[in-house]
């Protein structure tokens, strides 16, 4: 059951990275329902965070905090790593609701557990491969709030996360760069928002990910206000190569 849960959960990633969000969504509950048999609170706990996170891509800021609050209620049997995930959704999910506070506060719970995170599961490690995981989080909340400030203070965060991460991350470095260039387009920063996009459309066929082309089509929403300029339209026909 352990075993199978957690093939589940890479089988419900896969499929949301390929933009297939219902397969994605089968898959999230059957990872849901092998977690509860097995009676592994970290796995239940890890599997509700899934579901969590197809929220995100859903556009469903409730939905995540739910499953995130749900994920971590539990707290006195979880594991440091598990708690990590569910604070960090419940993050996001408060940010996509406009409550950049509450997303602060959870990742600011969260930073003090990223160093205690030490177990012998294979799956949700991301907090402790990717550098800066925790402000990693903090910028992209900050660029869902959907407020100039907040994304100010996000693309600051992306200049400083983007200059520590290692070449070799090809996949994480081009949804991050999309994540700073929709924030550069908020600010507005129109040049340096049309050079972040380029960075993250290069990526694009090397990764195959629906996912991160979505991201990519969204940063000229985050431009409306310089859409009619010749940087909007330079900006329209980076995206365009893979809209």
């Amino acid at each position: 059951l352990d075993m199978g849960a957690a093939y589940s959960a890479l089988l419900g990633w896969l499929y949301q990275d390929a933009g297939d969000l219902a397969a994605s969504a089968r898959w999230r509950d059957t990872t849901l329902s092998l977690a509860h048999r097995s009676g592994d609170p970290q796995l239940i706990s890890y599997a509700l965070t899934n579901k969590a996170m197809l929220g995100l891509d859903q556009g469903d800021g409730r939905a995540v905090v739910d499953f995130a609050q749900a994920a971590v209620a539990p707290v006195r049997e979880l594991s440091p790593k598990t708690r990590v995930l569910a604070l960090q959704h419940q993050a996001q999910g408060h940010a996509m609701l406009g409550d950049r506070a509450a997303a602060d506060r959870l990742l600011d719970q969260a930073t003090k557990l990223v160093g205690s995170v030490d177990d012998e599961y294979l799956w949700g490690n991301s907090c402790r491969r990717t550098p800066h995981h925790v402000e990693v989080q903090r910028a992209t909340c900050y660029g869902r709030t959907g407020r100039p400030q907040d994304a100010a203070a996000a693309a600051a965060l992306w200049d400083q996360i983007m200059d520590s991460m290692p070449a070799s991350a090809r996949r994480d470095n081009a949804v991050f760069r999309a994540r700073q260039s929709a924030a550069l387009a908020q600010v507005p920063d129109p040049d340096r928002a049309v050079w972040a996009a380029a960075e993250a459309v290069s990526a694009v066929r090397l990764t195959g990910s629906a996912r991160l082309r979505r991201e990519i089509k969204a940063i000229p929403q985050h431009g409306a206000s310089w859409a009619r300029t010749s940087v909007g339209q330079e900006l329209r026909e980076v995206i365009g190569a893979v809209a």
